[in-house]
C-alpha cells in the first residue's frame, strides 16, 4: 500500500505527544479482561449471563471524550442505552491496533477515525446474532424479530426476550458474513447531548488518574528538562537536589535530570532547587525572526 504524505506524518509525528499503550500482538492471544462464560463476539464488547454489558476502551480518555463517544457508537448498532454499559480500559491486544497508525495508540484525532466503521460493525453483528438466538428460540426468522434497549421482540406474539437471557445461545453462533447498519435517521443515541460519563468524578475530585496510583515501595521521579529544543545539561550539582527531604536518587537521562523521591511532591520541591548548566545545543540562538528568514528563502 502506498504510503501518503499524510499517514507518514501521522505515524512520525503524533507518536511523540500520544501515549502509545503497546505494539500489536500475534494471534492467538486471549483479549484481555475477559469474563469467563461471557458472551464476547467481539474485543470491545462482553455480555454476562447476569446481564451486564461490559465495554472495553482500547483509547486513552485524555479530555476528548472517548469514554463516551466510543460506547455510543457501539450501542447504537446493539440497540441498547449506551448508558447500560459498564466501561473499562482494555489491556493490550491486536484488536486494539488504530487502523490508522498499525499500533494501539491514541493521539492525532483518530480515535473516531479509526473506530467508528469497526464500532457499528461490532455492535451489529452482536445484536445480529441474539437476534439470531431469538428466532432460534421461537422457531421464527429473525427478519420476523426486532429490538429495543437490550431485548429481542417477537414479531409474531410480542414476547420478549432479554439479551443476557439470550448471550448463551447466541455465543455458539456463527458470526454472520454481512451486517446491515442503521442509517443516519435511525440514530437513538448518536448526536445526542449524553452526560459525561467521568464529569461527576472529575469535578468532585473522586476520578484517579495515573499520578494517584499508589503501589507498595512505589517511587516517583520528576524530570527537569532543558528548556532548548535539542539540549542537553552541560554540568549540574547533585548535591543540591539529593540533600533534599525523601530524595534518593538523582541522575542525567536523555531528555534532561531525573530526580527520584518518595512522593510526586518531595521530587518537585528538589527538583526547584536544581543547579544545572545547560548546553543550548545545535538551535542555540534561534528565534522566530531566524526561523521566518528561513521560510521565505
Amino acid at each position: 500500500m502506498k504510503l501518503t504524505r499524510r499517514k507518514f506524518l501521522i505515524g512520525t509525528g503524533v507518536a511523540g505527544s500520544a501515549l502509545v499503550l503497546g505494539f500489536a500482538l500475534r494471534e492467538p492471544d486471549p483479549i484481555p479482561h475477559t469474563r469467563a462464560g461471557s458472551f464476547q463476539p467481539n474485543a470491545w464488547l462482553q455480555i454476562t449471563e447476569d446481564g451486564r454489558f461490559i465495554f472495553q476502551l482500547d483509547k486513552t480518555e485524555m479530555g476528548q471524550g472517548v469514554i463516551n463517544s466510543m460506547p455510543t457508537v457501539l450501542a447504537e448498532e446493539l440497540d441498547i442505552d449506551p448508558a447500560r454499559l459498564e466501561v473499562e480500559m482494555a489491556g493490550v491486544h491486536r484488536a486494539f491496533g488504530n487502523r490508522v497508525m498499525g499500533v494501539q495508540i491514541t493521539g492525532g484525532s483518530t480515535s473516531t477515525l479509526s473506530t467508528w466503521m469497526p464500532l457499528r460493525e461490532a455492535g451489529a453483528t452482536a445484536r445480529a446474532l441474539l437476534v439470531a438466538a431469538a428466532a432460534q428460540q421461537w422457531r421464527i426468522t429473525s427478519a420476523q424479530c426486532q429490538t429495543d434497549d437490550g431485548e429481542v421482540i417477537n414479531g409474531v406474539t410480542g414476547e420478549r426476550a432479554s439479551y443476557a437471557s439470550l448471550a448463551m445461545i447466541a455465543k455458539a453462533l456463527p458470526a454472520p458474513e454481512s451486517v446491515v447498519l442503521k442509517q443516519p435517521q435511525q440514530f437513538r443515541w448518536i448526536g445526542r447531548s449524553l452526560p459525561r460519563r467521568d464529569a461527576v468524578a472529575k469535578s468532585t475530585g473522586q476520578a484517579t488518574f495515573g499520578v494517584d496510583i499508589q503501589l507498595p515501595d512505589m517511587k516517583v521521579a520528576v524530570v527537569v528538562r532543558c528548556p532548548h529544543f535539542g539540549g542537553k545539561a552541560h554540568s549540574w550539582i547533585a548535591e543540591s537536589v539529593t540533600a533534599k527531604p525523601g530524595v534518593v536518587a538523582a541522575f542525567e537521562i536523555h531528555a534532561g535530570i531525573a530526580i527520584v523521591a518518595d512522593t510526586y511532591w518531595q521530587a518537585r520541591k528538589a527538583a526547584d532547587g536544581l543547579q544545572v548548566t545547560w548546553d543550548k545545543g545545535p538551535l542555540a540562538g534561534l528565534d522566530s525572526s531566524a526561523i521566518r528568514q528561513q521560510q521565505e528563502q
